[in-house]
């Protein structure tokens, strides 16, 4: 494991407290990763998944966890071991690019978090971050890690991903899970859920409308189709069907239930053909970015960011009613 600490850029370039401006924790798997790919050359599939298991998931297992890394089936460690050889088989194919989007990730994350803190200067004195293997489960996430929510970066998938490698579109990747681990800083949305349990679908449609409309503030450059990282575009490809989504968001508001997060939320085109009747993937971020952005008319972002419980729910609910009306 390489830990790397990061100073942060000078206290006079950000509008934020003198005690914020500590290092951002950098913790690199890729050292490790570039180990094992020299050690395991030439050895069969289930030889190089028990090194893989030694060499990685034994030395970082607080990234390799259900909460972090979800799989399916009740055996999660068969799970594991599967996901792991389907991922080494098509290794050779990321391997450029992962390597790529590491280099540019760690070059540029104290440029992303400098110009983060410089538009919310109340994220926090540390940020924790993970350049991490996700077993294609993310590109980007946020979750607590040893107690602490911190900013996950899925190597694996940024390189299978079609984003280009380059920072400035990989700032709104970063930008995005930042405002993230910001926004549930405030709130911990977490703390109240049982065990099992998981959040519902308002609030997911909010947080990730939310990031992405932050995305859009710190990124007034880029096109609205870049935001949303989606192949087309979303405004005119929903227009029709917005009166059908809002009212079935209504009605669905407070399911848990994965397939209907799936079917909102997955950026998985499969996922959209499968499950939302040929209908662009992501349309709830463009759902959420809409319901933001009305939102931030009469409010501002740091009291949007507080919001949570029945007063964030109220908001939602009257916002994708609005929609409704108003498509």
């Amino acid at each position: 494991m390489k830990t790397i600490a990061i100073a942060a850029v000078l206290a006079a370039m950000l509008a934020a407290p003198a005690q914020a401006q500590t290092a951002m924790r950098v913790t690199d798997l890729m050292p490790d990763v570039q180990a094992f790919e020299q050690k395991s050359k030439g050895l069969p599939a289930e030889a190089q998944v028990a090194l893989f298991r030694q060499m990685i998931v034994a030395r970082h297992p607080e990234v390799f966890q259900p909460q972090i890394v979800p799989l399916s089936g009740a055996d999660y460690d068969a799970a594991l071991n599967r996901r792991i050889a389907e991922i080494l088989a098509d290794l050779p194919r990321r391997a450029a690019r992962m390597q790529k989007a590491h280099d540019i990730l760690l070059a540029s994350l104290p440029e992303y978090l400098a110009a983060f803190r410089a538009k919310f200067p109340d994220l926090g004195a540390s940020v924790p971050v993970y350049l991490t293997l996700s077993l294609d489960s993310f590109t980007g996430e946020q979750r607590p890690v040893n107690g602490t929510f911190t900013l996950l970066l899925g190597l694996d998938s940024i390189a299978a991903s079609d984003v280009p490698l380059d920072s400035a579109h990989l700032a709104p990747l970063v930008e995005h899970e930042l405002f993230h681990l910001y926004h549930f800083r405030k709130i911990d949305p977490f703390r109240t859920v049982a065990a099992g349990d998981g959040m519902p679908l308002w609030f997911w449609i909010w947080a990730e409308g939310f990031a992405t409309y932050a995305e859009r503030v710190l990124n007034p450059g880029l096109s609205e189709q870049q935001i949303l990282l989606s192949p087309v575009d979303l405004r005119s490809a929903l227009a029709p069907h917005m009166p059908h989504l809002t009212r079935k968001l209504l009605g669905d508001m407070d399911s848990a239930d994965g397939t209907l997060y799936a079917e909102f939320l997955s950026g998985d085109p499969a996922d959209a053909a499968r499950l939302h009747k040929g209908l662009p993937a992501r349309s709830g971020y463009f759902i959420g970015y809409e319901i933001v952005a009305d939102a931030a008319r009469t409010q501002s972002l740091a009291s949007l960011s507080s919001l949570t419980g029945p007063r964030l729910e109220a908001l939602v609910r009257a916002e994708l009613r609005k929609l409704a009306k108003d498509s």
